[in-house]
């Protein structure tokens, strides 16, 4: 079960931060009707959540806490590396 920590942790990481206002406007227009930011929100709790319950079970409390704290930091770099906007010039 240790494999579902960042397979839950990458969409969950994603879904919060596509609900931030900068972020929810990457997202094409259609999309934006049908994904609201609560429902974004609560996804990616949930996910998150469930990511955490994945690594507690997966080898008791200390070791999982350990896992998913491992998990954490790449998971969250991969979805800035994702998200990130290079920075736009401005014409003279």
């Amino acid at each position: 079960m240790a494999w579902l920590v960042p397979a839950l942790l990458l969409p969950g990481l994603g879904a919060l931060a596509l609900a931030m206002d900068r972020h929810h406007e990457q997202l094409p227009r259609r999309w934006r009707v049908g994904l609201a930011r609560s429902m974004l929100r609560g996804l990616g709790i949930a996910a998150i959540a469930s990511s955490l319950a994945c690594a507690l079970t997966d080898g008791g409390a200390s070791r999982g806490v350990l896992l998913w704290l491992g998990w954490l930091a790449p998971c969250a770099l991969a979805v800035i590396g994702v998200l990130a906007r290079p920075a736009r010039r401005r014409k003279p």
